[in-house]
């Protein structure tokens, strides 16, 4: 009993101890720890002051400079020339036709022979096809005749017909009508003439080729021109066919004349019908029935210099 008693104030003596320790090393804990933290704020604020008068020049740390590259052009190279050279479009229109194919004939063109005289050229769409076509009379010495020459102004077509006239008379073209008003002219040319009058005859082309027209007996239709004191004669266009006219003075009075009214189908010369085609008359007077030339209005043409 007594040492179970001692034992157990031993006990307490040293819990007790133990206690008083380990609370004085709490309280010394906490006095160092707020010194601690006392110098260190000290510290620092000393610290700020010494940088605030202190402070020595900021050190720069830039990169050493780099060597200057070589100069490259950016600029772009200048613009080529736009202009556009691309190639045509490729046509497929057939060739144009010459006037030989268009009036549907073979082209069979002849120059003039060498040494030729021309008497005068008419400029006019002759076969009614499209195109002019150069109508002229001329001279061939070599062979002493005088023809009626049609050619295509493009040089593809020509036609000749020998004129029944003297070299000392000589033929030429005189007018362009168009008697039976059917869109294909007539070439109205002298081919003999007289001391008073010119014997005119009518030139058509027909199936590509220049002809005289004919009358119904197949010969070559033609018809004096001019007046004396005696005589007269001329024709006149009216409508769609062609009145000729001549005249002999009787008794140095009176005229007595006679009139033919003929139209032209094809190359031929038909009466426009079995009555009133021809008429004999005769003047009160010696004043002549009408005038003597050509009476019919001209289809436009052009004369070649």
């Amino acid at each position: 009993m007594a040492q179970q008693q001692g034992a157990n104030e031993n006990r307490w003596t040293t819990i007790t101890i133990g206690g008083l320790l380990l609370v004085v090393g709490l309280l010394v804990g906490l006095l160092l720890g707020r010194d601690g933290s006392d110098d260190t704020a000290d510290l620092a604020t000393q610290g700020e002051q010494d940088v605030s008068t202190t402070s020595a020049s900021p050190t720069t740390t830039e990169s050493p400079a780099e060597p200057d590259a070589p100069t490259t052009s950016t600029t772009a190279p200048a613009a080529a020339d736009t202009t556009t050279t691309s190639t045509p479009p490729t046509t497929t229109e057939p060739p144009a036709q010459s006037q030989a194919e268009l009036a549907g004939c073979v082209s069979n063109f002849a120059a003039l022979p060498e040494g030729s005289i021309v008497a005068e050229t008419f400029v006019f769409d002759f076969d009614g096809a499209d195109g002019d076509e150069l109508v002229s009379t001329y001279y061939d010495p070599a062979n002493d005749a005088w023809l009626l020459r049609v050619a295509a102004a493009d040089g593809s077509l020509s036609s000749e017909l020998p004129l029944p006239a003297s070299s000392a008379i000589g033929a030429l073209p005189i007018t362009v009508v168009d008697t039976n008003a059917d869109s294909a002219p007539e070439l109205v040319v002298k081919i003999d003439g007289g001391a008073y009058s010119e014997i005119m005859a009518f030139a058509v082309m027909v199936d590509c080729e220049v002809e005289l027209t004919r009358n119904l007996e197949g010969q070559i239709y033609s018809w004096p021109v001019g007046a004396s004191v005696s005589s007269i004669s001329g024709f006149e266009c009216s409508n769609a066919y062609v009145i000729f006219r001549q005249g002999a003075l009787t008794d140095e009075t009176v005229w007595a004349y006679q009139t033919y009214s003929n139209a032209l189908n094809g190359i031929v010369w038909e009466p426009i019908g079995t009555a009133g085609s021809s008429y004999s008359g005769e003047t009160e007077d010696e004043t002549p029935p009408f005038a003597a030339d050509v009476g019919c209005e001209a289809v436009p043409f052009e004369v070649q210099d």
